[in-house]
């Protein structure tokens, strides 16, 4: 009986039907194998597509991983306990408990957390032009809720909304990274909104001013 009829014979022939398995010692070529993968998914041309073998964990969760901690900013140093408690003597308050509405999140791709009105306070050490700074928030019932230290080229962005009045974009917030001590120093990206552009270009201000080198 001839390779023809033969539906497990190994292809070769020119008038052959293609076999369903490769020959022994494996296939030259993918093309008369039905379980070979696609050479065009991806639209690569000629040779087949090679799909690197990733360790355990996920090679792409781990440079994801070195990438965040690559982009995290220095952390600066925490303020003491007492700090968090109450308010230094030696500090200047170039902003005195401002009235702001908290926002909170950990990573910038997850909704912000409402976290309520704060009264806000800027406070920058006495001595030298350009003392330490921090940031100090409370609760109406004085619980510290905010207390962080400004670092070298914090990261500070405007919060904008468009006017229903007008339709012109307005300054309503600052945007930045702090590292929180009254969260165990925990990296939080938040959202100060004030009561007015003129409050939120001020606070904008004293965060650049107090930053940059």
């Amino acid at each position: 009986m001839g390779a023809k009829s033969n539906p497990f014979a190994a292809g070769g022939g020119s008038g052959g039907a293609p076999s369903l398995f490769p020959p022994v010692g494996g296939a030259k070529s993918a093309s008369n194998n039905p379980f070979a993968p696609s050479t065009t998914a991806f639209g690569g041309g000629g040779g087949s597509t090679a799909f690197p073998k990733f360790p355990a964990g996920g090679a792409a969760a781990q440079q994801a991983k070195e990438e965040e901690n690559d982009e995290e900013p220095e952390r600066p140093p925490s303020p003491s306990t007492a700090e968090a408690t109450g308010e230094d003597d030696n500090e200047f308050v170039d902003m005195e408990k401002q009235k702001v509405k908290l926002y909170v999140k950990k990573e910038a791709s997850e909704p912000w957390a409402d976290r309520g009105v704060n009264r806000l306070q800027f406070r920058r050490e006495k001595e030298g032009a350009k003392g330490a700074c921090r940031i100090l928030m409370r609760t109406s019932i004085g619980k510290a809720v905010i207390n962080a230290n400004l670092y070298d080229n914090m990261s500070v962005t405007f919060a904008e909304q468009k006017d229903k009045k007008d339709g012109s974009m307005k300054k309503t917030g600052v945007i930045l990274t702090i590292f929180n001590a009254c969260e165990n120093s925990e990296k939080q990206i938040v959202l100060l909104k004030l009561g007015s552009q003129e409050a939120v270009e001020e606070l904008h201000g004293l965060i650049v001013k107090n930053t940059r080198k």
